[in-house]
């Protein structure tokens, strides 16, 4: 798995801190459970953990999992870390809080949609999403489309949240960790979304 490559050779191949949105979760809501679907060496699980949230981290990267569980284990903080294909994930119980980052692009269309929906679904009322994702302007678009897999259009992200509160959205540029054959970087703009489920 292309990952758990990733993850042996890059002790944070994403970096360590945790993404402002998530962050800004914390303005919103002081603890309560948590699941960060696409967990990565986990940066944005260990700070919720670390703030008091009980936390789920999910990854198909075996690698990336047991990263977690060292780091956590390291800092004393109790998170749930399992892997799993979250393109298969059911959810079955509610959360104050799911966070996906900079995931669903690995998903095929239908899947991430479906997953989305499924996130909305399991968010306690006056709980709270973070997702980023990639849209389809940039280059992971360019070299992805025949693929099928997910790339937002702009502003769908937002317009899947119309029924929610909207506290914190955005669509930004950013230089990509991967780079082009010719070694110059790629750019793409991603959006993201922080939102409460309203009653």
């Amino acid at each position: 798995m292309k990952f758990n490559e990733t993850y042996t050779k890059h002790e944070t191949p994403f970096g360590k801190e945790a993404d402002l949105i998530v962050k800004n979760i914390l303005k919103h809501i002081e603890s309560g459970n948590a699941i960060d679907l696409g967990a990565g060496q986990g940066r944005n699980s260990l700070f919720l953990a670390s703030h008091g949230f009980s936390v789920e981290a999910v990854d198909s990267s075996s690698v990336a999992i047991q990263k977690i569980k060292e780091q956590s284990k390291k800092e004393n903080i109790k998170i749930d870390a399992h892997v799993s294909d979250i393109s298969e994930l059911e959810l079955s119980k509610e959360y104050d809080a799911i966070i996906s980052t900079l995931v669903l692009h690995h998903l095929a269309s239908d899947k991430a949609i479906s997953l989305i929906e499924n996130i909305k679904e399991h968010t306690k009322v006056g709980g709270v999403n973070v997702i980023t994702l990639f849209t389809k302007e940039g280059d992971f678009y360019t070299i992805d489309k025949e693929k099928g897999t997910f790339y937002a259009d702009r502003g769908q992200l937002k317009d899947m949240y119309s029924d929610w509160e909207i506290i914190e959205y955005f669509e930004r540029e950013g230089k990509a960790h991967a780079k082009k054959s010719d070694g110059s970087p790629m750019f793409n703009i991603s959006a993201g979304i922080l939102a409460k489920k309203i009653g």
